[in-house]
């Protein structure tokens, strides 16, 4: 795996040398592959890690990607890995708030394929060979590795801002939001849920201080974040915003509702 890294991180500069196309920033490790990743309820060590930001804490929520290595094709190898992957995703997608799919890739012999893992189910690509199918490899490579947060399923309304805190690097996430004519300004402080299996609507729910950006007044406030179905005539915000107008006692206060994606 260290020299594979260590293959990939070349192409990636030889590339940036010749057209400085490719976003720095994120480099391919194999120190993952004998030690287990922090953050997660089991143990489980990626082959090769991909991090969000250069001296990223050795934990799975600090992961952009990964990918399983053997050294063999065929169809039992095949099968193998693409179970093991879907154990690591389904640990990277419980890991990490503000990611609603996993993108990765396994290598059996000279051969690579892309997988992405969301809540709904997968989709794989079929095998390239990395020596004849050269321009596809670089392709999937690229994609992965210098791709945009947003285009890797990382929900940009969630503001990451990485700080220095004891001699590592941690992300701090905010979330800015237009309720009719105020501006809203929440910092996420924890999670208080995330949904552990790798098909359902993915629901994440955090603990965070909301803060007026006009009047200055803060309060607690919990954020939710789950998939919903369009046709839905009634969606949560909704009920809740029909709960607080009959003053029902008990109901939770609805301050702001937001389609993410249409």
């Amino acid at each position: 795996e260290g020299p594979l890294a260590n293959f990939f991180n070349s192409v990636i500069k030889c590339i940036n040398d010749a057209c400085g196309t490719v976003r720095p920033g994120r480099r391919w490790t194999a120190d993952s592959s004998t030690c287990p990743l922090k953050g997660g309820n089991v143990v489980r060590k990626p082959d090769m890690s991909c991090w969000l930001a250069p001296g990223s804490e050795f934990d799975w929520r600090h992961l952009t990607t990964f990918a399983k290595v053997k050294n063999h094709g065929g169809k039992a190898n095949e099968k193998s890995s693409y179970i093991e992957m879907a154990g690591k995703a389904s640990c990277l997608l419980y890991t990490q708030d503000g990611c609603h799919a996993a993108t990765c890739f396994h290598i059996l012999g000279s051969s690579i394929h892309l997988t992405i893992f969301d809540r709904s189910g997968s989709l794989s690509t079929c095998s390239y060979d990395i020596n004849s199918k050269l321009h596809d490899f670089v392709c999937i490579l690229i994609s992965i590795t210098s791709t945009p947060h947003e285009i890797l399923s990382f929900d940009t309304l969630i503001a990451w801002k990485w700080q220095q805190c004891s001699g590592k690097t941690v992300g701090v996430k905010a979330l800015n939001v237009q309720a009719g004519n105020t501006e809203l300004a929440i910092k996420l402080d924890r999670v208080l849920f995330i949904s552990d299996n790798l098909f359902s609507r993915g629901t994440m729910v955090w603990v965070g201080m909301i803060r007026d950006m006009q009047t200055r007044t803060r309060e607690p406030v919990v954020v939710k974040d789950s998939w919903i179905d369009p046709l839905w005539k009634y969606t949560e915000g909704r009920i809740l915003s029909i709960l607080n107008a009959h003053k029902i006692k008990g109901i939770p206060t609805l301050i702001h509702e937001l389609s993410v994606c249409p």
